[in-house]
């Protein structure tokens, strides 16, 4: 019975292999085939220096002015209150004067602090001038030393002199070098402390430009007109910093506040001229004209807030909290240069093509955007001109610096 198991268990066996065998000879034939490698093709574009118009599209929101809380980084007491509650106060008004004593004798002390820092510069210089004075007659004493330590050192060898006098002139000789070595510390230390002297003058300079500052801010004036409506400062009572002092109500019409991106950076003058354009639900066309930026926006960290005017005439137009599309016009930047905004990476970089087609990462500050032909635009500057004027249009995901790449014209 065994031999008959074993028997067909080899025959099973034998089946298995013949079966394997003649599906390994019968097995469809796949011809692999190597990918070719795609080159990486970018469209291009040149760099063009000029004067570009900058226009933003921002969204805002339709506000009665709200009050305006006055307040003072100072930590002092109030002096005199000129003005009581319901008053109507103009633009540059005196409001409130504060105590000036704590900080005019803040900066008599370091006036006083610099004077003598001042004297002790003067008399350091006058030091160091006669102390190189007294080094360039040690140099010339060194240089006639070394002369006569060379003549008499060939002298020596020459044995036309004896040892005793060689010994007395290496004995002068490092004399000279010693006391030449020694001016030239004292002169170097006195510089180390002229220069000390005036870095802290310049720290106490510092100190003394914010002081006075500060000095004028105890005057503190209304930023706008208005009606005054509420009065926290008592005279005589002490004020902590940033605590409100007085609250104004404007006597304006409707505003619209917007937030002005922190890449403008205009002077106040030439956002004076900043304009905007809106439309109302009806398809009216709106005209705005920026007025001021709220005291409290400067702390916002993506830009200040923008009051603009709506003349009284167009308010019948738009109803408080609602917001609004606007086309926002800024001065245009000169030596800038206007490239396609997707053409940006992380907003602050863009690939330039050397003369290699290599791509080439730049850095560049965005100064502003415009539309175009329906297409976003971003107007740069570079911290110095750039190397190469042509720019990458078409961005890949895998695009690294030092790319190689074939440019290909906007035109093509």
């Amino acid at each position: 019975m065994s031999y008959r198991w074993k028997l067909l268990t080899a025959l099973i066996v034998l089946l298995s292999i013949f079966i394997c065998v003649m599906i390994y000879i019968h097995k469809p034939i796949i011809q692999q085939t190597k990918q070719p490698l795609i080159k990486k093709i970018a469209i291009v574009s040149t760099l063009k220096q000029g004067t570009y118009p900058i226009s933003s599209i921002l969204y805002g929101v339709v506000v009665t002015p709200q009050n305006y809380q006055i307040n003072s980084h100072l930590n002092t007491d109030v002096k005199t209150v000129f003005v009581k509650e319901g008053d109507y106060v103009y633009e540059n008004q005196p409001l409130i004067e504060l105590d000036e004593k704590g900080i005019k004798k803040q900066i008599e002390i370091l006036n006083n602090q610099k004077e003598n820092n001042s004297l002790n510069i003067n008399q350091k210089s006058k030091e160091l001038k006669t102390r190189l004075s007294i080094l360039k007659a040690f140099k010339e004493r060194k240089e006639a030393q070394e002369k006569i330590y060379q003549r008499n050192q060939v002298l020596h060898e020459k044995k036309i002199i004896s040892t005793e006098l060689w010994n007395d002139v290496e004995k002068q000789k490092q004399k000279i070098d010693s006391e030449y070595l020694q001016e030239q510390i004292q002169s170097h230390k006195i510089q180390i402390e002229i220069k000390k002297l005036n870095n802290e003058n310049d720290s106490l300079q510092q100190d003394l430009d914010e002081l006075e500052r500060d000095l004028k801010d105890t005057f503190i004036k209304a930023p706008i007109n208005g009606s005054i409506s509420n009065i926290t400062a008592t005279e005589g009572h002490r004020i902590r910093p940033n605590l409100t002092l007085i609250e104004i109500i404007p006597n304006d019409s409707y505003e619209v506040h917007v937030v002005i991106p922190s890449m403008y950076q205009y002077s106040i003058d030439q956002f004076k001229t900043v304009t905007a354009q809106t439309q109302s639900y009806g398809g009216h066309s709106v005209q705005l004209q920026f007025d001021h930026f709220l005291p409290s926006s400067t702390a916002n960290p993506y830009g200040r807030t923008a009051a603009f005017k709506l003349a009284p005439i167009e308010s019948r137009y738009f109803h408080i909290n609602q917001s609004i599309v606007m086309n926002v016009f800024f001065p245009p930047i000169q030596n800038a240069y206007a490239i396609p905004s997707d053409s940006i990476y992380y907003n602050q970089y863009i690939y330039l093509i050397n003369q290699d087609n290599q791509l080439v990462l730049k850095k560049v500050t965005k100064s502003g955007s415009f539309i175009q032909d329906e297409k976003y635009f971003s107007v740069i500057q570079f911290d110095s001109n750039p190397q190469y004027l042509a720019y990458l249009v078409s961005k890949f995901p895998d695009a690294v610096d030092g790319m190689a790449i074939i440019p290909r014209q906007l035109d093509d």
